[in-house]
């Protein structure tokens, strides 16, 4: 075909058979065996190689032979042909190309993450007057940061809790009514205020919930803050409110839950059924329909679960670009290596023709 090795790539062609007879039996390989071939040159022992396994993956760098490697194999071996796989690239590199893709990719879905991170928090809502009241008496925190939901139930908790789902927690009713006063005085709107100094709620009667219900009580958890006591007090808080509340799936197990209330009489009044999808059921009062936008319970749950899997991301980024730095020192050694070595490989052929013309 006219070829001729290339210095700068470091090229010696191995064409003698008894060379490539040699180099296929001191490789010991297996019918089975899938062989990678890393610069098969010419393809004298890609041919060999063919003949002793079951694939061939040959890597060249170099584009004509590369091209031209295919066509030798369906002219000097046409049944073996199909089972041979050209790949034009540097060996040496594909390592160190496939690590920095990697590292690309887990960089670009952090960029991603980042960005829906940031979205989230701006998606919060500040409770109308909100902004002045800390400047009135100290308040132990905000409803959606200071309490966790179990996931699922998220909207169902926002829908029981209705605008104090975004309330304030102050300490004392006294404190409370001071936010009030100030508000009123400035013109600065309305607040949902928690008080979480009252005694909790005695709870729930013995009441048998179907199959998939659970107390409301029961799938909420403080918040991991810089002040555990401030959120533990708002957590208790937010349970005492929902102490008579009891989440469901859907209708029918609300339904099954308010005539399970009635049987009990006067012990079962304000028992409330809250479905999943944020439908209220209560003794004289029902709310719901359509879907409303996320609150801030569940933008929460969101947050902390993005939070999570950035950490993850910058985590595997860090190990990503680890990875690649490595890969291009292995590459860059291999090559080093690979050059030492074929330095000798014609002397080596002239003494291995040598021997077998003996």
């Amino acid at each position: 075909a006219g070829i001729r090795p290339t210095k700068t790539l470091g090229q010696n062609f191995v064409i003698d058979p008894n060379t490539i007879r040699r180099i296929v039996a001191a490789a010991h390989l297996a019918p089975e065996e899938h062989v990678l071939e890393v610069g098969p040159g010419l393809g004298s022992l890609t041919l060999g190689l063919l003949a002793a396994s079951s694939a061939v993956t040959a890597v060249e760098i170099d584009p004509p032979l590369a091209r031209q490697l295919p066509e030798t194999a369906a002219r000097f071996f046409p049944d073996a042909a199909p089972r041979l796989s050209v790949v034009e690239a540097d060996a040496a590199r594909v390592r160190s190309r496939a690590a920095d893709g990697r590292r690309q990719q887990t960089a670009s879905e952090l960029h991603t993450h980042t960005v829906r991170l940031d979205t989230l928090r701006q998606s919060l809502r500040q409770p109308d007057g909100s902004a002045s009241v800390a400047d009135v008496v100290p308040v132990l925190g905000d409803v959606p940061r200071s309490v966790r939901v179990a996931p699922g139930w998220e909207r169902a908790v926002a829908a029981a809790l209705g605008p104090w789902s975004d309330a304030l927690a102050v300490a004392s009713h006294t404190g409370a009514a001071r936010i009030l006063a100030h508000l009123a005085n400035a013109g600065s709107g309305r607040v949902h205020l928690l008080v979480a100094d009252a005694a909790e709620a005695s709870g729930l009667p013995e009441l048998a919930l179907p199959e998939g219900c659970v107390l409301a009580r029961d799938v909420l958890s403080a918040a991991v803050t810089d002040d555990a006591a401030a959120a533990d007090r708002v957590l208790a808080a937010v349970r005492a409110e929902l102490a008579t509340t009891v989440l469901v799936p859907d209708a029918s197990a609300a339904l099954t839950v308010l005539d399970a209330a009635r049987a009990l009489g006067s012990a079962g009044h304000g028992v409330r059924a809250v479905t999943r999808d944020g439908d209220v059921y209560g003794g004289h009062r029902v709310q719901g329909g359509a879907t409303e936008a996320a609150g801030n319970l569940e933008i929460m749950a969101l947050l902390d679960q993005a939070e999570a899997e950035t950490a993850a991301l910058e985590t595997a980024a860090q190990g990503a670009a680890e990875a690649a730095r490595s890969a291009e020192q292995e590459s860059t050694a291999a090559v080093q290596e690979a050059r030492e070595a074929t330095r000798d490989l014609p002397r080596a052929q002239k003494e291995a023709a040598a021997a077998g013309a003996a």
